[in-house]
């Protein structure tokens, strides 16, 4: 595997109802690239950005992260200890104080429970774009909304031995009873 850099940023829908810093540090519950960095709001408050300089590559970016379960750290008398279901405060500590953070993958459902609770209208997208040595360029797709709706889509091509691929997976929460028998009228 090729060493793959590029960028990932973040748009939101011009009738965003949430609070960008709340977002952040959900968002910063995930891991995103190969490095610990964080979402932080801009200087003016008005987006947000990855990472503390904007623009700069990062090492494989990704808009389908992986989930932040536990951190490998140090206690005050220096013993190990591991934290488990970290707060997005103790993640902020880790990030600044270089700890390892241990990570899982996760179902696109469990990352839209996770972040659409913030977006209370509209819509968040985050893109992912990597290049590697050999040519090959990716690019994803995480598009997540106030109606717990997502949708992932990662485009690959560039590689000489197979031809580009696309691959997209969707979540619509399941429909409750209140919502079927409402629409339903019975």
């Amino acid at each position: 595997m090729s060493d793959a850099y590029g960028t990932i940023t973040a748009t939101i829908s011009s009738n965003f109802g949430g609070r960008l810093e709340e977002l952040c540090g959900t968002l910063n519950q995930f891991e995103w690239a190969n490095s610990y960095e964080d979402w932080e709001l801009s200087c003016d408050g008005d987006y947000i950005v990855y990472g503390s300089i904007f623009g700069r590559e990062i090492q494989y970016p990704t808009s389908y992260p992986s989930y932040r379960y536990a951190i490998d750290a140090l206690d005050n008398e220096n013993l190990h200890k591991r934290i488990y279901a970290p707060s997005i405060q103790e993640i902020e500590m880790a990030i600044s104080e270089g700890f390892e953070m241990l990570t899982t993958t996760c179902e696109l459902e469990f990352i839209t429970q996770k972040i659409a609770p913030i977006i209370r209208n509209g819509w968040i997208e985050i893109v992912s774009y990597s290049t590697s040595k050999d040519g090959s360029a990716d690019m994803e797709i995480l598009h997540i909304d106030s109606k717990f709706m997502a949708n992932y889509t990662f485009v690959s091509t560039g590689d000489q031995n197979k031809k580009s691929q696309i691959k997209t997976i969707e979540y619509e929460p399941a429909e409750t009873y209140i919502s079927k028998f409402m629409s339903e009228g019975k």
